[in-house]
């Protein structure tokens, strides 16, 4: 339409133009006018040729664009479909992470609490243990451990031979090394520096969940009270031993004592009879407690307990030590024995008084007097001779610094002895009572 117009202006201003330059076609006649007509039509003509060869260039770019918005558009559908299957796609992928962030979330809740019980259970239990990993850097520690090795919460990631522990014990290293190459269990009795305790050091491989060795695990038990004890048994065995070969000792000094002279043989075997029973009943009264020796009153009424109703006995607790224990079971047994013979036990009327005392035993080397002191018996002498009793009564016990006193008057026999408590008494029992009597006064 736009073409047909303009063709139509052209033409009537090529009339004009025609009307002003020349004849106008419509006024002009003849030949002429034909032919600026067929001119303008064929101008007019070749003018609509362009504008339709222009239009149908015009059509095909828009048929090609149009192709090409249909491809475009085929496109996008099908980056919609796959951008809706990638969406499908995501949903479910976030819906299975949504199932495993939950079941995260709950085993980390257990794993929480597993921690939680684990550090409890490490902080309640009274074993001192200690987590090493290959290198002997500490991972973890018990409470208990701190009184063996001085560690804190900062001291994990260290090395355990870079602190200093109160263990007398040289050869942790090379112990760790065996567990952890030959993956055996290690156990070794090890004792603080200054002996105030003892423990049972066990180290075993530390095992991951993949039964792979990754360290070791060092566990302490106080084995104080054992090892003393086992110690103690040892000073008893020892002890046992030094007062059986001392009982053996006594024995064959009595023996050949008792069976020499002009003694009749059957005299000495009734002698000597007796003699053992009273070291008998002495050792008797040692066995009820190996650590100390017997009390001095026990050993009295043990040898003269048949005639405990003509006998007076008085005197404080008094300890002995196992070899004094020994010497007054011999000097009572031999006082007694005179006294049913000879002296104030030897007819229904005599009585015997044996009595002992000590000074102030928190004093400087106190001492402790003994009396056996005999009346109403048969008129008293001197021996005549000296023979195996008198020595006894002598040298039973050592008396080199004040020597047994014998007076032997008319009305009876008394026998004193004065000697060193330090040198009859057991040492505990004396500390003990010296330290009471300092509390006392």
């Amino acid at each position: 339409m736009t073409g047909s117009k303009k063709g139509k202006h052209q033409l009537k201003t090529g009339a004009g133009t025609s009307t002003g330059g020349g004849a106008d076609p419509r006024q002009a006649s003849g030949p002429d006018a034909v032919a600026a007509l067929e001119r303008q039509l064929s101008d007019a003509s070749a003018e609509l040729k362009a504008e339709n060869s222009k239009l149908k260039t015009t059509a095909g770019n828009m048929k090609s664009a149009s192709d090409k918005f249909k491809a475009v558009n085929e496109e996008l559908k099908s980056t919609n479909e796959e951008l809706e299957t990638a969406r499908t796609e995501m949903q479910l992928i976030n819906e299975k992470l949504q199932t495993v962030n939950n079941e995260v979330s709950t085993k980390n809740d257990q794993m929480m609490r597993l921690n939680s019980d684990l550090k409890n259970l490490l902080d309640s239990t009274q074993v001192a243990a200690v987590f090493l990993d290959r290198d002997m850097r500490i991972r973890h520690f018990t409470p208990a451990l701190t009184d063996i090795f001085p560690l804190r919460d900062g001291d994990r990631g260290r090395p355990i031979t870079n602190i200093v522990n109160l263990v007398d014990y040289a050869d942790l290293k090379r112990d760790v090394d065996a567990v952890q190459a030959l993956q055996i269990v290690v156990e070794r009795d090890v004792s603080l520096k200054d002996s105030s305790a003892t423990f049972l050091m066990r180290i075993r491989p530390y095992r991951t969940v993949t039964n792979t060795v990754d360290g070791v695990v060092l566990t302490f038990f106080d084995i104080t009270e054992r090892h003393r004890g086992d110690e103690h048994k040892l000073l008893l065995a020892k002890e046992l031993q030094h007062r059986t070969a001392n009982l053996f000792a006594v024995i064959m000094s009595i023996a050949n004592r008792t069976l020499s002279g002009d003694r009749p043989i059957d005299a000495a075997r009734e002698v000597f009879t007796s003699r053992l029973k009273a070291l008998a009943n002495a050792h008797s009264l040692l066995t009820v407690d190996l650590a100390e020796g017997g009390l001095l009153e026990d050993i009295i009424r043990a040898e003269v307990g048949r005639f405990s109703d003509r006998i007076m006995i008085f005197g404080p607790r008094v300890v002995l030590t196992p070899s004094a224990t020994q010497g007054f079971a011999l000097i009572i047994h031999e006082l007694a024995a005179n006294a049913s013979k000879y002296g104030a036990l030897s007819n229904n009327l005599g009585k015997v008084s044996i009595t002992w005392s000590h000074s102030d035993i928190a004093k400087r080397e106190p001492r402790m007097e003994f009396r056996w002191q005999e009346r109403g018996g048969p008129h008293v002498a001197p021996p005549t001779r000296v023979g195996f009793g008198s020595k006894l009564l002598e040298r039973a016990i050592d008396t080199s610094s004040h020597p047994a006193v014998f007076n032997y008057a008319p009305e009876g026999l008394t026998y004193d002895l004065d000697i060193p408590l330090a040198s009859i008494c057991d040492a505990a029992w004396l500390a003990r009572r010296a330290n009471h009597y300092q509390r006392v006064t």
